[in-house]
């Protein structure tokens, strides 16, 4: 799903979160390093969201909330990278610890992220731990009434240097379905942005309207 990569070999993530929420490569958004404080005026989904009325929470592995809270691997965190949304950051950049109880009592937002620290993202701990931490939080998605019911799609998405393969689930989904995307136009960061724009019926944002839709996945077809 990688949209940057360097030929020296270093590995950033930044700019591919940031291109995962704006639409844009990173030499338009401007990020382009691991750097925290680096940060962008572009159009992106949280504003988007907040324009639109539509409720939105980036989780993050922390004890305490807000945008101006710092942990391990922050610079992983969209939200806090795009000077239009500053304003109401803390409001919406929340602890991972009050994920379950927003799961629980029914009150997930319509549009929500789930950023792990360096501790849990395998990055810097094993893939084991990783798998397990994972775990913890899939199976009460997947186990949940707003799963069964339809109303939830869980996009598992990694970044990394190499391809690996993402994984989208869903009622709707027919078990074993596998994307096969268009010749020359694989499936990436922008086809994700455009299907959460398109299942919420926001504007598309920068280059994701040239993406494969993943639409036609979440009905159990494979992408044309």
């Amino acid at each position: 799903s990688r949209v940057d990569g360097r030929p020296d070999g270093h590995y950033v993530s930044k700019p591919n979160y940031a291109t995962l929420t704006n639409g844009l490569s990173p030499s338009v958004h401007g990020l382009t390093s691991d750097a925290y404080a680096t940060t962008t005026d572009v159009h992106n989904i949280y504003h988007q969201l907040d324009l639109a009325g539509i409720s939105f929470k980036d989780y993050y592995q922390g004890e305490a909330g807000g945008c101006t809270v710092r942990f391990n691997g922050d610079y992983h965190d969209p939200i806090r990278y795009y000077t239009d949304v500053a304003d109401i950051c803390n409001a919406h950049d929340v602890p991972l610890s009050t994920f379950m109880a927003d799961l629980n009592g029914g009150n997930l937002p319509a549009f929500s992220m789930i950023l792990p620290d360096n501790e849990h993202n395998m990055h810097n701990n094993n893939v084991a731990s990783g798998d397990t931490y994972a775990r913890s939080i899939l199976d009460p998605l997947l186990n949940s009434q707003a799963y069964a019911s339809g109303d939830l799609a869980i996009f598992f998405l990694w970044d990394e240097d190499t391809p690996i393969p993402n994984v989208i689930l869903a009622p709707s989904v027919i078990p074993g379905t596998k994307i096969r995307a268009p010749t020359g136009n694989p499936i990436s960061h922008f086809s994700a942005l455009r299907t959460w724009e398109e299942m919420l019926d926001l504007p598309l944002l920068g280059d994701t309207g040239s993406a494969p839709s993943l639409l036609p996945f979440l009905e159990g077809h494979p992408v044309q």
